[in-house]
């Protein structure tokens, strides 16, 4: 093998892995990550309007109060060094029984102020954006976009007892739809075993049946005592505001979720 050969092979050789090197993630970024855990705010603010031209149902304004936890799986992988998807998955869920001191209108029966309400309902979110990440050392900024899904079922019974005789009505309702998506992020490597973070993200929908909004916002951190699982700590926000018309109904969900969250965290 004459010199310049060799040479040359040392020197595409020495290319190649400086260009491997310069071309792996930032420390802040996984090239997949699985986060399994659960949302428990400290504020929930919930209130659930259902109204029906037909008089079917008609509840007026719920405060159906705040759930323990909300159960949340995040799935985040890269596709090469700088891009990739993130997916995004929580339930909130309410069952709980409420006397109200006002007449109202269920099934075409009148309710008179003994009356009780049994309202449950599931919310079911999730998410889906490409992200692209700026950066190269510990500390990138990210923007992504995406959709996202939602799937509402409310379901409301009543029972009151009118001379004696104890009366009863029941209605449901339920709407899905897809939305557009945008997502914001940052993340910055403390150490190898140590990142913070920051996410916020945002959901319009405008025109149609159905419109509102879904707002998230967090900031968090990782702490991976061993390399490949860790724990997650953050503090979070959620505002979800959805209504719905229709030439037989009327229906609006608040939902105001404020607290932190712990999570199960699994890198690759």
């Amino acid at each position: 093998m004459t010199t310049s050969t060799r040479t040359c092979r040392t020197l595409a050789a020495t290319l190649f892995t400086t260009g491997t090197a310069l071309a792996d993630p930032s420390p802040a970024l996984d090239r997949m990550s699985i986060s399994l855990g659960a949302f428990r705010p400290d504020s929930a603010d919930t209130t659930l309007t259902v109204t029906s031209n037909s008089q079917a149902l008609s509840t007026g304004e719920l405060n159906l109060g705040r759930q323990r936890s909300i159960p949340r799986v995040r799935l985040d992988m890269l596709l090469g060094d700088s891009q990739g998807l993130a997916f995004d998955y929580y339930r909130f869920k309410r069952d709980t029984a409420l006397s109200d001191g006002r007449s109202f209108n269920l099934g075409g029966q009148i309710y008179d102020l003994s009356a009780s309400l049994h309202p449950e309902f599931k919310l079911d979110i999730a998410n889906g954006a490409y992200r692209w990440w700026f950066g190269q050392g510990n500390t990138v900024a990210g923007i992504g976009v995406g959709v996202a899904y939602y799937n509402l079922r409310a379901d409301v019974t009543a029972t009151a007892t009118a001379n004696g005789q104890q009366v009863s009505g029941s209605d449901s309702y339920h709407d899905d739809a897809f939305a557009p998506l945008v997502t914001l992020g940052v993340r910055h490597a403390v150490s190898d075993s140590v990142r913070l973070y920051a996410d916020a993200s945002g959901v319009y929908k405008r025109g149609g049946e159905t419109r509102g909004h879904i707002y998230n916002g967090a900031l968090g951190v990782e702490w991976f005592p061993i390399k490949n699982i860790g724990l997650g700590a953050e503090y979070g926000y959620t505002k979800v505001r959805i209504h719905r018309d229709d030439p037989d109904r009327y229906a609006r969900l608040n939902v105001h979720l404020e607290g932190p969250s712990a999570f199960l965290r699994l890198r690759f």
